[in-house]
């Protein structure tokens, strides 16, 4: 893609196939002033915009590959203070700089999104040139309405690249920043609010609260647990040996019999 919008333009195609078309002589300037024009604006802005990207990414990405390279060779021959190391370690050094220099001029002028945002602009002002031309896909018209000439359309075709041009310097100007400062805005407050929840839980906090808090819940548990029982339910203690049952009460029945309380 960048090296279509490196190449340069020409406009010859597109001015032969509009004098063969049938527009007054006013809608004839309006188009060679004012879309050729954006046309070429485009394809300038495109243009400049991929040698940046293009260098900037070349030069982050081959000096991240050549750097440890060179950091495994430094020391190759034994001695730490030869004229080799030295060339070798300054190299590195050099290097280095240039890939935080080149990869922070690209994260700071955001070349990356300008660049796929300029050449989809570009892509787009060229499209509609030839289907106005052709009479094709938006500009196509109704035969019955008589809208399927070039003068019919030919409002329509100014109105869609105006749009298309002002898009592209919202996208450019105001939507880029506008990103930015709602990110910056979300990390603000997400800051606030994790610096804000251990204040809200830290608070008047004491040890004797926490000793209260500890038997409240044991008290809570243990009457949660007795309110699970039904009022009237039988419990049944287990069983006593007939000895047992002779010495406590008197009684001389050998059996085994089971005691019951019933809760009231």
């Amino acid at each position: 893609m960048g090296l279509l919008c490196m190449r340069d333009i020409s406009t010859d195609p597109f001015k032969q196939s509009l004098a063969s078309i049938t527009l007054t002589a006013e809608q004839r300037i309006l188009i060679e002033e004012r879309y050729i024009r954006l046309l070429l604006e485009s394809h300038r802005k495109c243009r400049t915009i991929s040698h940046l990207y293009h260098t900037t990414r070349c030069i982050t990405t081959i000096g991240s590959i050549i750097v440890p390279a060179l950091l495994s060779i430094q020391y190759t021959n034994g001695a730490p203070f030869s004229a080799f190391t030295q060339y070798v370690y300054w190299t590195t050094w050099f290097i280095s700089l240039l890939v935080t220099v080149s990869n922070g001029i690209l994260t700071l002028f955001k070349f990356d999104k300008k660049y796929y945002m300029m050449f989809v602009s570009y892509e787009q002002l060229k499209t509609e040139g030839w289907q106005f031309l052709a009479l094709t896909g938006r500009y196509t018209g109704s035969e019955k309405d008589k809208t399927n000439t070039h003068d019919a359309q030919f409002r329509f075709f100014c109105k869609t690249i105006e749009k298309l041009w002002m898009r592209l310097m919202e996208e450019e100007y105001v939507k880029i920043q506008d990103v930015d400062k709602s990110t910056a805005l979300q990390n603000q407050c997400q800051g606030q609010i994790q610096g804000y929840i251990p204040s809200l839980v830290d608070i008047n906090r004491t040890p004797e609260k926490d000793d209260t808090m500890t038997k409240l819940a044991a008290l809570l548990t243990s009457g949660s647990a007795r309110r699970q029982q039904k009022p009237g339910a039988e419990i049944e203690e287990p069983l006593i040996s007939s000895d047992d049952a002779c010495n406590e009460k008197g009684a001389n029945n050998t059996k085994n019999t089971p005691t019951t309380i019933t809760i009231e």
